[in-house]
């Protein structure tokens, strides 16, 4: 063979195999294309889906929307700007009666104090009541009456739970005693309140069994105190007008008023004597007097009220702001 045809053969033999070589890239190309196709297909199928979930709940939340205004439609009165604005007023008006309600629950100072402070805050406290009674002519139980807390007087140290509860009530029993006072009552039999420490003993006449309210809604709580003495009715009246005009809460929750067991302890006691004429006992009736002219027997004066001294007992709760929450 000669170097011509030999020069030929490989000139055919290059040409074949560029052939090759450009096939092979053209399907990798096509194949490429193809892929990516696919990937972008994918990707718009997951977005279609997504968005037909999307709407759906769109659709769910407008439905929802949809019947919750058809319900402000369809209620009576309707929500109107003249009926939002009477709304309104209404607000206003309430908050002003809470306004004048607060001037009658004006909690009472507290003195922020434990242990020694205590005690002689409770010393003074009690020294100043019993001037405060003997000043206004009120009859104690004794000298040494210690207005329910018998048992701190002699303590050094107090039991847990103690502070600041025993100051709170401290505070609120000087008030209580005060207003007794003033009304000029004869004589403080006793008073009780709730125990809050293993300090107060049971079975003791200083202690109650009530217990305290809590009103969360309102943002309050009560405590209660118990109060017997002795009086007559104006005096009665006269302590019940002051604990309504009070600013610090106090509402009579009970008054039990016994007038057949108690006498006055500031009368000398007397033989019984015959009533004069014309005075009749009670319970009795008067005799028969003499007709005067005409026929018609003569008028004689009768009693027809006989004062006695009343065992009063008082339940007396105490309403005030609740302490913040810790």
């Amino acid at each position: 063979i000669g170097r011509r045809e030999v020069a030929t053969y490989l000139v055919i033999t290059m040409a074949v195999a560029g052939f090759a070589l450009d096939g092979a890239v053209v399907r990798l190309a096509a194949l490429a294309v193809m892929l990516g196709a696919l990937v972008l297909l994918g990707f718009g199928l997951f977005y279609l889906f997504s968005s037909i979930n999307k709407n759906q709940e769109m659709e769910t939340a407008l439905a929802s929307k949809k019947n919750d205004l058809e319900t402000v439609y369809k209620q009576k009165p309707f929500p109107s700007s003249a009926n939002i604005a009477a709304v309104r007023a209404e607000q206003e008006k309430a908050k002003g009666m809470i306004g004048q309600m607060q001037q009658f629950f004006t909690p009472i100072p507290v003195e922020k104090v434990t242990g020694m402070g205590f005690r002689t805050l409770l010393e003074q406290t009690v020294s100043f009541l019993q001037k405060k009674a003997e000043s206004s002519s009120v009859k104690l139980p004794g000298k040494t009456y210690a207005f329910s807390f018998h048992a701190q007087m002699d303590k050094v140290s107090f039991a847990p739970g103690s502070f600041p509860a025993l100051p709170e009530q401290l505070a609120e029993l000087k008030a209580l005693s005060e207003i007794l006072f003033e009304a000029k009552i004869n004589k403080l039999i006793n008073l009780r309140r709730a125990r809050v420490s293993t300090d107060d003993p049971p079975g003791s006449i200083d202690y109650h069994e009530y217990k305290g309210d809590k009103n969360t809604q309102m943002g309050t709580v009560s405590s209660f105190y118990d109060a017997t003495f002795q009086c007559f009715s104006p005096e009665l009246a006269g302590v019940l007008e002051s604990f309504s005009k009070s600013s610090h809460g106090f509402i009579v929750k009970t008054v039990t008023v016994d007038g057949t067991q108690v006498a006055d302890p500031l009368a000398t006691p007397q033989a019984p004597v015959a009533p004069p004429a014309g005075v009749v006992r009670p319970g009795t009736r008067p005799p028969p007097g003499p007709a005067a002219a005409g026929g018609r027997p003569k008028e004689e004066a009768r009693t027809v009220l006989n004062e006695k001294l009343l065992k009063v007992i008082l339940l007396v709760e105490l309403i005030k702001p609740a302490p913040p929450a810790k």
